[in-house]
């Protein structure tokens, strides 16, 4: 009778576990448009791959992307599901937006435009100055979110980068910011983690939360004088890692917060 037990005993704990381990390595991707569940698609195990569905119909709008938290994608590629995420629909309407055969979405602003999205596999890009005759001024939140670039030329024209411009952006190696550009936005090169060199403006009034957050690779950076820093600002830089910092540091009590890189200050 014991035995009969403990078979019984192990068959209900193998299925237990079964149970567990199968809801633990479940990921889900749901795409949503206007609050709308468009597709939901399921794998198991880490790092398997799904399609993102086709764009949906909005009149009078143009489809770009499905946007999550980490990355951009176009409706019908093959994308990477390492973790349960929500992917939401990204309108525009069709008279302010057009698209490059480079992947490149223009958006007209003020007379002037913008870079909307980016949904290339480049590993280098150079941005215009101008684009139809008018000046590229400023790039939108998000817009590189994600890409696989490892290099991009920005225009002297750029006066505006918006909050995670590059976050993600896991191949990034080398940046210079144009002169033109006063102040960081937050998150905007957060987990670039291959990026090597920064060169930020000589006129920077400001650097965002977590602008430089687990930027691991950069050697050093050299701030202006003057800058306000937010909090988080260089989290997770470690002791080999050095920066410079032009004058007095200012900014949020938490600007170094998680930040074991090395300090110098130069008068």
């Amino acid at each position: 009778m014991k035995k009969i037990k403990s078979i019984i005993l192990v068959i209900l704990l193998c299925a237990l576990l079964t149970g567990v381990l199968s809801s633990c390595l479940v990921r889900k991707a749901k795409f949503i448009s206007d609050g709308e569940l468009i597709d939901e698609v399921v794998v198991m195990f880490d790092g398997l791959h799904g399609d993102a569905p086709d764009a949906p119909e909005k009149p009078g709008y143009t489809f770009i992307c499905w946007k999550s938290s980490t990355m951009l994608c176009r409706a019908g590629t093959n994308i990477p599901i390492s973790a349960s995420v929500t992917f939401h629909a990204v309108w525009e309407r069709e008279e302010l937006i057009t698209e490059e055969p480079n992947g490149l979405f223009y958006r007209k602003i003020d007379g002037d435009y913008e870079i909307a999205a980016y949904l290339g596999w480049a590993s280098s890009l150079t941005l215009p100055s101008d684009y139809n005759g008018e000046k590229l001024i400023s790039i939108d939140k998000c817009a590189f979110l994600g890409s696989r670039l490892e290099e991009i030329i920005l225009p002297e024209t750029i006066t505006r980068i918006g909050e995670s411009a590059f976050k993600n952006c896991e191949s990034l190696q080398t940046i210079i910011i144009p002169d033109a550009v006063t102040k960081i936005a937050d998150e905007t090169f957060r987990h670039c983690t291959e990026l090597r060199q920064i060169t930020l403006p000589k006129g920077l009034t400001e650097i965002g939360a977590y602008a430089f957050s687990y930027c691991k690779n950069v050697y050093s950076i050299d701030i202006p004088y003057g800058v306000h820093i937010k909090k988080r600002a260089f989290e997770d830089w470690k002791g080999s890692q050095t920066i410079y910092i032009h004058g007095k540091s200012y900014g949020s009590i938490f600007r170094f917060y998680g930040c074991k890189a090395k300090r110098v200050f130069v008068k």
